[in-house]
């Protein structure tokens, strides 16, 4: 295998144990409040999530922090990606502000990525939804920032294509905003 198709399948894998671990954090009752989300050259990440429980505190009860590990490590055997079925319903206080989600793009200095700005109303399942988009884009995530404040969710993606090129043409675009919309806004699983 080469190095440029090994570094593709590692970047898909990679994106593909974001969504599986965001869906196990859900699982868990846990809201990702901030995340980061680094690919290294070779192929490695690292992905690191602040969470905190469905009554806003944080997880210090050893006995929970091992029943979030086994959720995590049940999700992250699963050989494919589940429809995201959320259990948790929306806040009520979040219900009062409607924030329409919006994609936008634009290419990074160096023009090395595409970057996805994501900004929409914060609610359960969203981080596993949007890498279900992802993965069924076939988009590769090299970097990412998660934002939640308040009720509104402000994420940015670094993106590249399967080659590891950014998106230059608007029907990648077009294709990639309408499947991330498509796959937030719905009340149904992926």
């Amino acid at each position: 295998m080469t190095r440029r198709r090994w570094l593709a399948a590692a970047s898909l894998v990679g994106l593909m144990v974001i969504a599986m671990v965001t869906m196990g954090l859900d699982q868990s009752g846990l809201n990702i409040l901030d995340a980061r989300i680094f690919t290294s050259r070779h192929g490695y990440t690292l992905d690191t999530f602040i969470v905190l429980d469905t009554a806003g505190m944080a997880i210090r009860n050893s006995y929970r922090i091992q029943e979030i590990i086994s959720t995590l490590k049940n999700q992250l055997k699963q050989k494919r990606i589940e429809p995201v079925r959320v259990a948790r319903r929306v806040a009520r206080q979040l219900k009062h502000f409607p924030i329409s989600t919006q994609v936008n793009f634009s290419t990074d200095k160096y023009k090395r990525y595409t970057i996805a700005e994501l900004i929409t109303a914060d609610r359960p399942g969203l981080l596993a939804r949007v890498g279900q988009a992802l993965v069924k884009c076939g988009v590769r995530v090299q970097n990412a920032k998660i934002a939640t404040i308040g009720a509104r969710v402000e994420d940015v993606f670094f993106i590249t294509d399967s080659n590891n090129n950014p998106l230059t043409a608007e029907s990648q675009y077009t294709a990639l905003r309408d499947t991330i919309i498509k796959y937030v806004d719905s009340n149904e699983p992926g």
